[in-house]
């Protein structure tokens, strides 16, 4: 008897096959360890010279020495002038001048043995490109820097690189546009370590042991864009041989349009897929201004009908030019997704946030009469300027709200938005009230 018959591979179809061969590649590859995609450079420590330096130049008396130079073992004894501080520091330049282009690394590992009272170190990564650096003047390489705890230093730890950021005292120095002032790795000439947070006469003793840094061969972004793409092309092709066998073969049967009809559903789903995305604010994963729309439509229905009372919100971050130009638009950005997150968690199901557009958002508040929704934004006052969305940053928001009193959206809106200016020019941070003038208390204003 031949068994051969029961093979389930026997009765796939080559497509079928090939199907199955590339899912199993596309799973194989997405379970991965990045390691697979990954380059990694060990840097060789005693291949490059390396030299001690302490605040000399800032007139600082702090006093660095070698303890095993061989081991690249230091000691620092920080001084009584601020800013006091020690450094070592790596020349990675090669007999050309030139140093690592580390444009496509991702990550870096360090391994510092510590001992002092530091809560911190830092690393710096000296780029070396024009406009901004002369080799006359070392001082001028860009200092691409982060802090790290000196906790687990010992056992090694990971750096991202996007944890990395341009120091601010250089770039107060050297007074560059915006495009200039971003971290820049393709010339890196100095690998740095500086004392971190420490007070006047104290003791660190720092020995490195391992440097290594790290990138990726093929981004897994680029990775799954690529399975996308060639999912999406062979899905197509696939499709488009289906729907040519079915007009071909239209006539054979109930199995034919099964077929077409599943055909239809799968597009059906894909538009419906489309929708929602058309409706999301890609950057803070609310409503947009076409998300919105029911909900105003319903409510406005709701008011028409049964005079179910019917407000909106609009709030605006305080200040929000300045904290692009001053910080740039990645903090902007983390500050609109974090505010978004903070005003959404304060918000009633039944009412609708959205993103009205740049930094200014709008709620849809059901069944809330003018008072009820000045509370509301008065919360969301509250919660935002309590909030520590950023470190450095205080962010607050000005408040507008009005309720429907005619059948006609684009008045409310205009009421909306000329109490939202109130706000703005009597002081920011408040909520104002439509066509109101008395100065009620806790900040809301009119």
């Amino acid at each position: 008897m031949d068994i051969s018959v029961f093979s389930p591979l026997k009765h796939f179809r080559p497509a079928e096959t090939l199907l199955a061969s590339l899912a199993a590649l596309s799973i194989l590859i997405i379970i991965s360890p990045q390691s697979w995609f990954s380059w990694t450079r060990s840097l060789d420590l005693h291949a490059y010279p390396s030299e001690l330096t302490a605040d000399e130049s800032t007139k600082g008396n702090s006093t660095i020495r070698w303890v095993n130079q061989d081991q690249l073992a230091w000691e620092c004894q920080t001084g009584t002038i601020f800013p006091a501080y020690c450094s070592f520091e790596i020349d990675l330049r090669d007999e050309n001048g030139k140093g690592l282009n580390l444009s496509d690394f991702e990550r870096i590992w360090v391994q510092i043995k510590y001992q002092g009272q530091s809560n911190n170190v830092r690393v710096m990564l000296r780029n070396a490109a024009p406009p901004y650096y002369t080799p006359e003047d070392r001082k001028s390489t860009k200092y691409n820097m982060v802090s790290i705890p000196v906790e687990r230093l010992g056992e090694g730890l990971y750096i991202d690189k996007s944890a990395f950021a341009v120091a601010n005292w250089w770039l107060s120095s050297m007074r560059l546009g915006f495009k200039d002032s971003q971290p820049e790795y393709n010339n890196i000439i100095g690998l740095e370590l500086q004392t971190g947070e420490t007070h006047f006469n104290e003791q660190h003793f720092f020995q490195l042991e391992k440097v290594v840094f790290e990138g990726a061969l093929f981004p897994r972004e680029l990775i799954y864009r690529g399975l996308i793409f060639g999912w999406s092309v062979l899905i197509l092709l696939l499709l488009l041989v289906r729907v040519i066998k079915l007009k071909i073969s239209i006539e054979r049967g109930k199995k034919e349009q099964a077929e077409l009809l599943d055909l239809n559903n799968i597009l059906e789903i894909q538009n419906k897929e489309y929708a929602e995305i058309a409706c999301t604010d890609q950057l803070t994963g609310l409503r947009n201004r076409l998300g919105i729309r029911d909900a105003l439509y319903e409510n406005m229905q709701l008011w028409k009908d049964t005079r179910t009372p019917f407000s909106l919100v609009m709030m605006d971050i305080d200040n929000f030019k300045q904290i692009n130009d001053q910080y740039g638009h990645e903090v902007g950005d983390n500050i609109l997704r974090s505010a978004a997150i903070l005003l959404l968690n304060n918000t009633r199901r039944s009412d609708c946030l959205a993103r009205w557009g740049g930094e200014e958002f709008i709620l849809v508040c059901r069944d809330t009469n003018t008072a009820q929704a000045q509370q509301v934004a008065e919360n969301l006052r509250s919660k935002l300027e309590q909030s520590d969305i950023h470190s450095k940053i205080k962010v607050t928001a000005s408040f507008g709200v009005a309720s429907m009193t005619t059948y006609d959206l684009d008045e409310l809106f205009k009421r909306t938005d000329v109490a939202l200016y109130r706000a703005k020019n009597t002081g920011r941070n408040r909520v104002c009230v439509e066509n109101t003038f008395q100065n009620p208390p806790h900040n809301i204003a009119v």
